[in-house]
């Protein structure tokens, strides 16, 4: 996780306190969450509602994408560190495949097949929290 974390606080233009504890508490639950209000109590937000206004203000995704593309960067690393399939990560932690191969491609436009050959460099060129598309 400390990976992930260096990388999201030097790549995503965080402008408040909050929104920079946010990527860093995403960073550190590897963009998982039970619950949205979790996260913006976590991160200092009032509300999950606050926590949105102030993530489109800064012109960030709102929370779920965000999270989305965190837990593709973790896994396209897991993959390229450790050689970890997908699917295999997935079960792990008692999460269906499918939804994760299905998120994958939603986000990035591609199948996981291609976005782990094409790493975690093109993950975070893509991602939108700096305008990459």
């Amino acid at each position: 996780m400390d990976t992930i974390c260096t990388i999201l606080t030097a790549l995503v233009p965080a402008r408040s306190p909050e929104t920079c504890q946010l990527v860093r508490v995403l960073a550190e639950h590897g963009g998982e969450f039970e619950a949205a209000d979790m996260a913006a109590r976590l991160s200092g937000f009032r509300t999950r509602q606050h926590m949105g206004r102030v993530l489109h203000a800064e012109g960030l995704p709102q929370l779920t994408e965000l999270a989305g593309w965190i837990r593709v960067l973790r896994w396209v690393l897991e993959w390229e560190q450790n050689g970890r399939a997908l699917a295999n990560l997935s079960l792990l932690r008692g999460r269906d495949p499918a939804v994760r191969y299905r998120l994958v491609r939603k986000l990035t436009g591609r199948p996981w097949s291609e976005v782990r050959l094409l790493g975690a460099g093109w993950v975070m060129l893509k991602r939108p929290m700096c305008g990459g598309s």
